[in-house]
């Protein structure tokens, strides 16, 4: 296959990655419409919790943040070889302050940005690039583990109900939210399959550091551990905040099933091209399956909330790391 059709099947999961950010949006639009009327009531039960609690909530997710930093520190420190070492304080600093590029459409501003913020250190670009393509693999990995947890609870679901449920009265958006979804996967793994020159660029990659694995387990290792931990603790977050708005009682069964829940349509999201962060994407099938799996309706305005709280949590972790970025730079130069 030439690379023109390479770049034509390229451009075509971006155009589908695209196409269902947009439909996930309205169908999170159409939802949130529906249940605005409970808007009040949130205002209202929020208004009652602790700053306590919220703050406890905010440190906790901001842990999760940093053990995934410290990870990926650890793995480009180890990738770069006997090569010039740069401090983990350093890496662990870029790394949270570029955590908030996330955000940015592509899914690929955070990566960009470490490299940019690490591009006068010691360690080489390619160090920084292979660690991250590390961190990819074991996000991915760690996501598949959590979101076995979701297993126990579909066995026992009747699927063909599930697939007739639906969440809003217009059924044709999150028929055509699922469906964009397939779609997308399906083209992804297209360009994978039978586009030669990105295959040849992922394999060379992926051999350089399977290479380095096989010296050295302990980075995908860690990695992966590191994103266990994410995916648990946001997924006991965001279990939480369900089981108190609705007012249900704690049951570990149901708990580790929303775990699994949360881990999957953040895979799902994270996975499908050109969605921010998974963006409207993990935001509309936590809606859905909140409704199918678990008879929360009404559930719109908790994801959507969630989803702001992290954001919220991102920004100031981020202003906090640049800040420190450049006072140790400001320093460097003083000391010059």
């Amino acid at each position: 296959m030439s690379s023109n059709t390479a770049s034509y099947l390229k451009r075509a999961s971006q155009l589908v990655g695209v196409g269902l950010f947009l439909a996930a949006l309205v169908y999170v639009g159409i939802a949130l419409r529906q249940t605005w009327t409970s808007f009040t009531d949130l205002t209202q039960a929020v208004s009652g919790v602790g700053p306590g609690v919220v703050g406890g909530a905010l440190l906790a997710y901001w842990l999760s943040v940093l053990v995934q930093s410290h990870a990926w520190s650890f793995g480009a420190s180890r990738l770069a070889g006997d090569g010039p070492q740069i401090s983990h304080r350093r890496l662990l600093i870029a790394y949270v302050a570029a955590h908030v590029y996330r955000y940015l459409p592509g899914n690929i501003g955070h990566y960009l940005a470490r490299q940019y913020l690490l591009r006068k250190s010691s360690v080489s670009q390619g160090s920084l690039a292979l660690a991250s393509i590390n961190e990819i693999a074991s996000q991915v990995f760690a996501a598949l583990l959590c979101s076995a947890m979701l297993v126990p609870m579909l066995a026992d679901t009747d699927l063909e109900a599930l697939y007739r449920h639906q969440l809003l009265s217009n059924a044709t958006i999150s028929d055509a939210v699922l469906v964009a979804g397939l779609v997308g996967l399906v083209v992804l793994a297209l360009v994978l399959a039978f586009a030669p020159v990105l295959r040849q660029q992922l394999m060379s990659r992926l051999a350089v550091i399977w290479m380095r694995l096989t010296t050295d387990p302990s980075i995908f290792v860690r990695s992966v551990l590191a994103n266990v931990v994410f995916l648990m603790v946001n997924g006991v977050l965001f279990a939480t905040l369900l089981f108190w708005y609705y007012g249900l009682a704690i049951e570990l069964a149901t708990m580790v099933a929303m775990v699994g829940m949360f881990s999957l349509c953040w895979l799902i999201g994270f996975v499908v091209p050109g969605a921010p962060a998974g963006l409207g994407i993990r935001d509309a099938l936590l809606i859905y399956l909140c409704g199918t799996l678990f008879l929360l309706e009404g559930a719109a305005l908790l994801v959507v909330a969630f989803r702001f709280f992290q954001i919220v949590g991102d920004l100031i972790l981020s202003l906090i790391a640049s800040a420190l970025s450049r006072t140790a730079l400001n320093s460097q130069a003083s000391i010059e």
